[in-house]
């Protein structure tokens, strides 16, 4: 009897299973590494925008003589707007409520420039009853609080929530003018 010689090498079957699962895989590394991209995109925009809540608490705390007058400051008046002698290196100055609607007006410029335009990152600047509250709408005080602390807010979408009107990303701090400390 003759004994029949085993075949070598592979089948087209063999080479079949091991494409898929090797593509499994290739798919399972894509999805993870598409995952960290997407971590690491909303870490750097957390940082950013602890950098620029901080800048504008830094801006009112300068701006003290402002910040003091609370509801009628111009951090809570608006509207924001850029004013070119607050820019000036020529001897011109703003002052007061003047700085402070620049002050906002550059502050949204920059959130503007540093977020994607899909995040739909906005700034808030309040006197707000519940100070430090996440929550997108500020609820002012019907007179001046005493202490007066104003929050400061950039809230805006992760990219999950891309294109919506979700907020679920945000970075809130609190400010005192410091002559009331």
């Amino acid at each position: 009897m003759k004994m029949r010689k085993r075949s070598q090498g592979f089948t087209l079957i063999e080479v079949l299973i091991a494409i898929l699962i090797i593509s499994i895989g290739a798919l399972g590394f894509t999805k993870s590494q598409f995952s960290a991209l997407q971590t690491a995109s909303d870490a750097a925009l957390r940082t950013t925008a602890t950098v620029m809540v901080e800048d504008m608490v830094a801006r009112i705390e300068a701006n003290a003589g402002d910040s003091l007058q609370g509801l009628n400051s111009g951090y809570q008046t608006g509207p924001a707007t850029l004013n070119t002698d607050c820019l000036s290196s020529t001897g011109t100055f703003c002052q007061g409520n003047a700085m402070a609607l620049h002050d906002l007006a550059d502050w949204n410029n920059l959130i503007a420039n540093y977020f994607p335009a899909d995040s739909g990152a906005i700034g808030i600047v309040c006197l707000d009853q519940n100070p430090g509250n996440a929550a997108n709408a500020c609820s002012p005080p019907s007179a001046n609080p005493n202490p007066i602390v104003f929050t400061v807010k950039i809230l805006w979408n992760s990219w999950q929530n891309r294109g919506t009107s979700i907020y679920d990303q945000s970075v809130v701090a609190t400010v005192e003018p410091p002559l009331q400390r």
